[in-house]
C-alpha cells in the first residue's frame, strides 16, 4: 500500500508517472521563514539490463503552494520556483531507489509479503 497522496501510474511501455506530496519548511538560522506544500511530478524510464533493472528521473516537475509564517511573507513566488527548478533539473537523469535490482529470483534476498 502507497502513502497516502503518493500516486504511481503506467504511463508508456518503458515509463511510469509517479505523483509525490512533500510538506515542507525552509528555516534560517533556528527561525522557520516559509511552510510550503509540494507536489513533485516525476516521469521515470524504467530500463531493464540483462541481470537488474534501473529507474531513471526522465522529467521532474513541480506545483508548489507557499504559506506564511509568522511574520515571514515569501515575496518573489517566480524566484523561489526558480530555485526549485533548479533542484529538479539537477535530479534528471539520476538513477533512483531501486536502480540495480535484480531480476533473477535466486539472486533476490528472499522476501514476505503480508
Amino acid at each position: 500500500m502507497l502513502p497516502h497522496g503518493v500516486d504511481v501510474q503506467r504511463y508508456s511501455a518503458d515509463r511510469m508517472q509517479v505523483l509525490l506530496p512533500f510538506r515542507c519548511s525552509l528555516s534560517v538560522s533556528g527561525t522557520k521563514v516559509v511552510q510550503m506544500n509540494l507536489t513533485g511530478s516525476w516521469m521515470v524510464s524504467v530500463i531493464p539490463a540483462d541481470d537488474h533493472v534501473d529507474f531513471r528521473a526522465a522529467e521532474v516537475h513541480f506545483y508548489t503552494a507557499y504559506e506564511p509564517v509568522g511574520k515571514f511573507v515569501l515575496t518573489n513566488k517566480p524566484l523561489a520556483d526558480f530555485y526549485m527548478d533548479s533542484l529538479f533539473a539537477s535530479l534528471r537523469g539520476a538513477r533512483l531507489f531501486g536502480s540495480g535490482f535484480p531480476i533473477d529470483a535466486r539472486k533476490r534476498a528472499s522476501s514476505m509479503v503480508l
